[in-house]
């Protein structure tokens, strides 16, 4: 199914290419932006959305006349919320994700993303509040039971597909991240995410 995607994708920019320039070859940006994601996780039952903050900067090469390629850094809030009387829980799984994107240019100020992202966990919470009651533990002290240790991996990846569109040096970037690995390791899980982000940014010229 991702392969299918992916193809559909690469045959959308291949048919819609013009003949325009965006910007010179061999320039710079550095972009700023922040947003919201909403996310969720493929294997756990009964969940809904968490919205969460997307903080952070993409630094992007003018490879071609219609192509940039670009790399960024970003702090992720990612995870799920659900309920589980009398409590509501939310999956607060944090992450500094590391995109690597090809931006292809379609129309003027217009561009199509594809690409891979690995992300680095730096925080997960495991938070309820019910009955008057809020309490908040470490995820793999929580979900771990019966010897069976539920345990976080450290490292995820992802493949984002999007399209952004520019103006006057602002950019709206709206993106869905594919999860490609499982966000944990326990036995009989294969939970992965979820994850539509929508971002602002500003472009300044480095170069």
């Amino acid at each position: 199914m991702y392969c299918l995607i992916f193809i559909f994708f690469i045959g959308i920019m291949l048919f819609s290419i013009s003949s325009f320039a965006q910007y010179e070859v061999g320039s710079i940006h550095l972009m700023p932006k922040a947003g919201i994601n909403i996310t969720s996780l493929s294997e756990t039952s009964n969940s809904d959305y968490r919205v969460g903050l997307a903080i952070g900067a993409e630094l992007e090469y003018q490879v071609h006349s219609l192509l940039a390629v670009s790399v960024g850094a970003t702090y992720s809030e990612q995870g799920a919320t659900y309920y589980l009387s009398p409590y509501d829980y939310t999956f607060k799984m944090d992450y500094i994700n590391l995109p690597v994107l090809a931006n292809f240019y379609i129309a003027k100020g217009f561009a199509l993303k594809v690409g891979l992202e690995g992300g680095v966990l730096i925080n997960q919470k495991l938070k309820g509040v019910g009955n008057g009651i809020s309490f908040e533990q470490d995820i793999e002290k929580a979900m771990s039971s019966n010897g069976r240790k539920y345990t976080m991996k450290s490292f995820i990846a992802g493949m984002p597909l999007g399209a952004s569109y520019e103006f006057k040096n602002f950019q709206i970037d709206a993106r869905y991240i594919i999860g490609l690995t499982d966000a944990n390791e326990f036995v009989g899980s294969n939970d992965k995410h979820n994850l539509f982000q929508l971002t602002l940014g500003y472009k300044f010229k480095l170069k």
